[in-house]
């Protein structure tokens, strides 16, 4: 079931590309793996439950970085109610939200620190990447961890739980926290 010739005008662009979405080919070519099941049984994504679960059992808090560029909804159906096309142009102008610096890694890891002398409010954080078994981060994702640990911030990356190697985040984590501050 394709999308009327209107609809695909909408979305202004190449007119080959109206005529195909309106021929109801899919808006998305979508590579890898289609259902939930599938993307959980990923490395990368075992990997990335694997810490998760292993910093909750620790007290810490785990969030996921979003980043890229966003366009207010409301925005774009205001110009699609008064007749208008999303062309380049209309989206461009439409107010793009940019969430997250290009390059920060996918999860943030913050937990509280108590304890004698420690004011309130502090806490440890650490940024982190995984990546599947023999994949590395992009370029851009190596400098946003390189400017980090020049301020003093860690981050890092991983490609496995357990293991010997510098990228194995069971051996990264006790170096980093067990020897301080028990766990």
């Amino acid at each position: 079931m394709g999308i009327s010739e209107r609809q695909a005008g909408l979305f202004g662009g190449n007119p080959e590309w109206q005529k195909r979405i309106a021929a109801g080919a899919p808006a998305v070519r979508r590579t890898g793996p289609k259902t939930r099941q599938e993307r959980e049984q990923q490395p990368e994504n075992i990997l990335e439950k694997q810490i998760g679960d292993f910093l909750h059992s620790r007290g810490w808090e785990v969030t996921r970085n979003r980043p890229g560029k966003f366009v207010p909804v409301g925005r774009l159906l205001g110009v699609l109610n008064k007749g208008g096309r999303l062309t380049h142009e209309v989206i461009c102008s439409s107010g793009i939200i940019t969430f997250a610096e290009p390059g920060i890694p996918d999860w943030t890891a913050v937990r509280p620190l108590r304890g004698p002398g420690i004011p309130f409010g502090a806490v440890q954080r650490f940024h982190y990447e995984t990546k599947a078994p023999g994949n590395k981060p992009e370029k851009h994702q190596f400098e946003w961890m390189r400017r980090r640990a020049a301020l003093g911030y860690s981050a890092a990356w991983f490609d496995g739980f357990e293991g010997e190697g510098p990228t194995k985040f069971a051996k990264w984590y006790r170096a980093r926290f067990e020897t301080t501050t028990g766990g």
